[in-house]
């Protein structure tokens, strides 16, 4: 696959805004894991990009990481933030924007861009839980309270202003 100018350009800023999105982090008392707009990021990337463009935005965000470029939430870096309690959900960006740029192809109905995107946090959640849970060897139970269940009324508010967007943002960045 050849990549245009353009779409290169689409990668990186999609791939940039993420690492702002990292930066925007709410330190939470109960996870280990802080709230931030990484996940919004990856929404769009995958609604506006499609899917294997808005995957390599992801998947060149955590090689940024892994080249020790503090890009990660709070300005981590590097492989052990990957391979630690909350790095599930950083790789869980590149499948999710997959999907969700898979299943919103030509679909961008209300009602099914909040199936596609909610599609992604499962994912989001389901790998990092997994990895979460396998480093920090806590319950399933602890982990569903400290790593899911309170990012989700941030999350719901990230897809509801990405279907609000995506009905606004000009055509240009599709």
């Amino acid at each position: 696959m050849k990549l245009s100018t353009r779409d290169m350009v689409r990668i990186s800023l999609f791939a940039s805004l993420t690492v702002i999105g990292g930066y925007i982090t709410v330190p939470l008392p109960l996870g280990l894991v802080p709230l931030s707009l990484q996940t919004f990021f990856t929404y769009l990337s995958g609604v506006f990009l499609g899917p294997w463009l808005g995957a390599a935005s992801q998947l060149i965000y955590l090689l940024l990481g892994c080249l020790n470029l503090p890009v990660f939430a709070g300005g981590a870096a590097g492989w052990a933030v990957l391979l630690g309690p909350t790095g599930g959900y950083l790789w869980a960006f590149v499948p999710a924007s997959l999907v969700i740029g898979l299943m919103t192809r030509g679909r961008k109905q209300a009602w099914w861009l909040v199936l596609s995107l909610l599609a992604g946090t499962v994912i989001i959640y389901g790998l990092g839980l997994l990895q979460f849970t396998a480093v920090t060897g806590i319950s399933w139970t602890r982990a569903l309270w400290v790593g899911a269940a309170i990012f989700l009324p941030g999350d719901i508010i990230k897809i509801i202003t990405v279907v609000l967007l995506t009905r606004k943002i000009p055509s240009f960045l599709q």
